[in-house]
């Protein structure tokens, strides 16, 4: 289990960190990892970093945030390792449901922070990377 709050540094060190989270987990050529479609760039080109395939599932257009009613149709038995999301524009995503088809595959979770004024809780199979270097949206 990591947390990592990396409110101190600037989004270089985030390019660098989340590829190097992600190999940390054993994520590499093979493997695949769900990602949102709308999301910063460097959420898919760090999956591609680590030789792994991103794959994107839609965001819902209200929120902004990844539509958690389409993760499951997502996952590919013994191809999906990871689920990365992030809260967006101040909307948190949807923590129960991703965490628990995280559990139920036993998957890892890596989930941004970003923008959001709230505490990202950490569950034991989960790894959580809290990225905070920007203000929070009123």
């Amino acid at each position: 289990m990591v947390l990592v709050d990396l409110r101190v540094f600037g989004d270089a060190i985030v390019a660098v960190l989340v590829p190097v989270t992600l190999m940390g987990l054993g994520i590499g050529p093979g493997d695949e990892v769900i990602v949102p479609t709308h999301s910063f760039i460097a959420t898919a080109n760090a999956v591609r970093h680590c030789g792994a395939v991103p794959v994107f599932v839609d965001n819902d257009p209200i929120t902004g945030n990844i539509r958690v009613d389409r993760l499951e149709s997502a996952y590919v038995p013994g191809k999906t390792k990871a689920v990365m999301v992030a809260h967006t524009l101040g909307n948190p995503f949807n923590l129960e449901v991703v965490t628990a088809l995280c559990q139920k595959h036993k998957l890892w979770l890596v989930a941004f922070g970003i923008m959001v004024s709230i505490p990202i809780i950490i569950w034991g199979s989960s790894v959580i990377l809290r990225i905070m270097n920007r203000v929070p949206a009123v």
